[in-house]
This record gives structure tokens, C-alpha cells and sequence, in this order.
């Protein structure tokens, strides 16, 4: 498995991968909850600059991770080309983490599209697992648009996870 998410500094990382399209669909991917939970978390809100979401994460078979939560106000919004929100998580006992920012950049390419997304304003300690978290939910998301197989999530988190604390120090 080859790890593209690269540090741009010491707060934000970056990945660009060619997904099967088309455009519309993979936006789809990003904003409705049927599919978004498929390879990220279910999600709940209102999707227009200013508007309010709930991405819920839940623990299930392909998933290790225990139940957390992301509350976000969408910042960008621009189908099927641009989105970006706020990304504040909230920790088991309710308490909120500073809020970061995601950013998807969709472009087509032929029967493709090129994702952009770039995560900032996260801090040291978290960039390798986030790293690892987004190498690996975007694996998700390319089998879902390809419609293959994954494994289990956990397989691919924890060697992730290895490689972007290494990177994470270099």
C-alpha cells in the first residue's frame, strides 16, 4: 500500500487521488449520508456556507474505533467542485478539541476525478493520526467509487499510522 498524504508543515497534511467518476458521484460520496458513511461516518446538517453538520462515528465491523463525533460549519461550498468545513471533534466525556479545517477539491479527468483534500490548522500531535485516518478512509472511498472489497479498517489504520509518525518527525 503506497501512503501519498504528505506534511506540508508542521499543521497540515495533504492528499490527491484519482478516483473512478464520475464528478457527481464522488460529490455525493462527500456530502449525503448513505453513501458518506461508507467510507467516513454518517453525517447530519445542512450543507450551504454557514450551515451547521454532525459527523458521527460509530464502532462496526470494518471499524475499530470506538463512537466519537466531528461538529463542523461548512465553510465552502461549490458542487461538485469545492467543499471545506470546520472540524471540531468532541472527545468521549463531551469535551471539544480547537477546531481544524478540511478541504475536498474535486476536478475531472476524463472518466476520473482528481481529490484534493487537505486537512489544516491541526495540531503537532495529531498529524499522524490523522494522517493515517484520512490514507485510510480515502482507501475506503476509492474501493466504495470502484466497488470493491476493503479490509477491515484497523488492518489499514495501524500500519498507517506507523508510517505518519515516522514522517511526522522527519
Amino acid at each position: 500500500m503506497s501512503y501519498d498524504g504528505v506534511f506540508l508543515d508542521n499543521s497540515t497534511v495533504r492528499f490527491e487521488r484519482l478516483l473512478p467518476g464520475p464528478i457527481e458521484r464522488v460529490w455525493d460520496y462527500l456530502t449525503k449520508s448513505e453513501f458518506l458513511e461508507t467510507w467516513l461516518a454518517g453525517v447530519e446538517g445542512d450543507w450551504r456556507p454557514g450551515g451547521e453538520i454532525m459527523l458521527s462515528f460509530t464502532f462496526s465491523a470494518h471499524d475499530d474505533c470506538g463512537d466519537s463525533s466531528a461538529a463542523g460549519v461548512v465553510q465552502d461550498y461549490d458542487p461538485p467542485r469545492l467543499l471545506s468545513y470546520t472540524w471540531r471533534e468532541v472527545d468521549s466525556q463531551g469535551q471539544e478539541k480547537p477546531a481544524s479545517i478540511v478541504r475536498f477539491e474535486l476536478t475531472p479527468e476524463g472518466d476520473k476525478v482528481r481529490l484534493i483534500l487537505t486537512h489544516r490548522k491541526l495540531s503537532r500531535a495529531e498529524m499522524p493520526g490523522f494522517g493515517a485516518g484520512w490514507d485510510s478512509h480515502l482507501h475506503y472511498l476509492a474501493a466504495r467509487l470502484g466497488g470493491k472489497t476493503v479490509r477491515p479498517f484497523i488492518e489499514l489504520f495501524e500500519p498507517a499510522l506507523a508510517h505518519y509518525s515516522i514522517s511526522a518527525k522527519q
